[in-house]
């Protein structure tokens, strides 16, 4: 992994979430400091409350797209219905251009290879679970890359 620009915090380049409790994180960055962090619920975000013929119906009637627009922000923006891809690059607005291009490059390197290899090593995640939650990475990262 190369080496995070110096306006990044460690913490957020590579975390290792040790406990989670009422969407906060301990995050471990490299050195084994630990950071609090706030948090909010990533798997729903990847439609683990969903049953796998919901799941069908989003891929089959509904549409990823659609259905991906739905993830908003509220939470981080006062209550106010901004997507969490906007919210994200709203974020990135907001760095230096060594850092934007940092996480861009990240997202650009990022392939559904990837993804499909993580999702296969989840357990107890049937087969319609692991290709929704792969569609949904997809679909992000090409909102993300836009």
């Amino acid at each position: 992994m190369p080496a995070a620009p110096r306006e990044s915090h460690n913490s957020v380049i590579n975390p290792r979430i040790v406990q989670k409790t009422q969407n906060w994180s301990v995050l471990v960055a490299p050195v084994g400091t630990r950071f609090l962090m706030a948090s909010y619920d990533h798997a729903s975000s990847l439609g683990f409350g969903l049953t796998d013929d919901g799941r069908e119906d989003i891929l089959s009637r509904l549409g990823i797209d659609r259905w991906i627009r739905k993830g908003i922000a509220q939470r981080f923006e006062d209550g106010r219905a901004v997507t969490l891809v906007d919210h994200a690059m709203a974020g990135l607005s907001m760095v230096a251009d060594e850092v934007r291009t940092f996480w861009v490059d990240r997202v650009r390197s990022a392939t559904p290879a990837q993804a499909e290899a993580v999702v296969a090593d989840t357990p107890q995640m049937s087969q319609q679970a692991r290709t929704f939650c792969v569609r949904v990475l997809e679909a992000n990262r090409e909102r993300l890359l836009q």
